[in-house]
């Protein structure tokens, strides 16, 4: 996930949510809706589309205990369990309309916007989005064009920090509900324990190179560190969790690639595997090592006993795992639970009730076909699996209580689980 999930996940996410937890995260990431909602984005390079929906509102809820407004500031808040039962405020006069400022068109961030949109429309708001394609520039643009036109909460995901945290200061001053895939200042913020995901990213690496490579490969190592402090954890992780291979596992490159997609991926792997043509090990976000694969298989490198994992769920990565080949697992996030968790969480901000301050969003390693069938089939349901407390602890566990009345008491620095 730019971090679900994923993880993020880094989605310490959506995560992201390579969000987060990649993020999360999200083939249940590639249902219809989501093709759908590719072509539109491939159609204009601010793809945008709003939907009008009412419906009853969802029951009242009952505050729990009052977080102080200066335990915020810092991403170490220790928060309780969620208190679903907390009453509502009065209405906040917000525009019913929820905004996805998304940043790029892959196919799980496409399905967690259609998830979004459903569960906005559940609780009777409109929804719009737009895709940024990966430009700084378009996205800050698109948030502002957001708030211009009136809305009443905007999910936001981390591409450039410096140049996203104004616009997104601007909304929170006029009460916006903004909803974070790990980023900050936000009002709920959707993180994955990023480390952990890292490290059990490594370390089921080390554990192949041990077992099936004789405990010697080379390894290429795709980072995000630019896009925040949990990516950075998340890379961390990683190599912490290779070094459990002992000293034959030899990191040779450790980049970012030139973008967040496949073709940034293939562009930097074809650069790698110059200097380095023994890599046996791929590890970074599935779009990304979707990119090396290729950049494997057309330079005639590509072998059966290659490992290569990725983080986010990515449908494309899922079928190169089901086929069985050098892909081996993917860390993955529940987008579209997550994207209907936040449509329905942001609508009920905008109707002044209370929402959880935080989503934690594990990643699940899908490295099988009957692991990837039972991820698919809950990917499919995300209103069922949102209303089914057993089915949804497995994804998502919310903590914490904020509504419109403690605005304030927003995200200040981004949440550590």
């Amino acid at each position: 996930m730019r971090d679900l999930g994923s993880p993020p996940g880094g989605l310490r996410w959506l995560a992201a949510l390579a969000l987060l937890i990649g993020v999360i995260a999200l083939a249940g990431c590639g249902s219809s809706g989501g093709s759908s909602s590719s072509s539109e984005a491939e159609s204009s390079t601010a793809v945008e589309e709003t939907t009008e929906s009412a419906s009853s509102e969802a029951a009242s809820e009952e505050p729990a205990a009052e977080e102080p407004e200066e335990s915020a500031e810092g991403g170490e808040e220790e928060l309780a369990a969620y208190d679903p039962t907390a009453p509502a405020g009065k209405e906040t006069g917000l525009d019913k309309r929820v905004a996805w400022a998304n940043t790029s068109s892959a196919e799980f961030f496409l399905s967690l916007g259609d998830a979004i949109d459903e569960g906005a429309k559940a609780e009777g708001c409109e929804y719009t989005t737009a895709v940024a394609e990966d430009d700084a520039q378009k996205n800050v643009e698109q948030m502002t064009q957001f708030i211009a036109r009136g809305i009443g909460a905007m999910v936001v995901q981390p591409l450039d920090p410096a140049s996203q945290t104004p616009v997104m200061e601007k909304a929170l001053g006029e009460g916006i509900g903004v909803m974070g895939l790990t980023n900050a200042p936000t009002t709920m913020v959707a993180q994955t324990p990023q480390y952990k995901v890292g490290f059990e990213q490594g370390k089921a690496a080390a554990e192949y190179i041990t077992e099936k490579l004789g405990g010697e490969a080379e390894v290429q190592v795709f980072n995000e560190d630019s896009l925040g402090p949990s990516l950075k954890e998340r890379h961390e992780g990683v190599l912490a969790g290779l070094e459990t291979g002992g000293p034959g596992v030899k990191v040779v490159s450790d980049v970012e690639a030139k973008k967040l997609t496949i073709e940034g991926g293939f562009e930097t792997m074809n650069t790698v595997i110059q200097a380095h043509p023994g890599i046996k090990v791929v590890l970074g976000v599935d779009t990304e090592v979707l990119g090396a694969l290729r950049a494997l298989e057309q330079s005639g490198k590509a072998s059966e006993d290659m490992y290569l994992s990725g983080i986010d769920g990515e449908p494309q990565a899922l079928e190169q795992i089901k086929k069985g080949g050098p892909y081996k697992a993917s860390w993955a996030f529940a987008w579209p639970v997550l994207g209907y968790t936040m449509g329905t969480y942001s609508c009920q901000w905008i109707a002044g009730k209370s929402i959880p301050k935080a989503l934690v969003v594990p990643a699940v390693n899908l490295d099988s076909k009957p692991t990837i069938e039972k991820y698919e089939k809950d990917m499919s349901e995300p209103a069922t699996v949102f209303s089914t407390p057993n089915r949804i602890a497995t994804y998502i566990e919310p903590l914490g209580n904020i509504s419109y009345e403690e605005k304030e008491n927003y995200w200040k620095e981004p949440f550590t689980p």
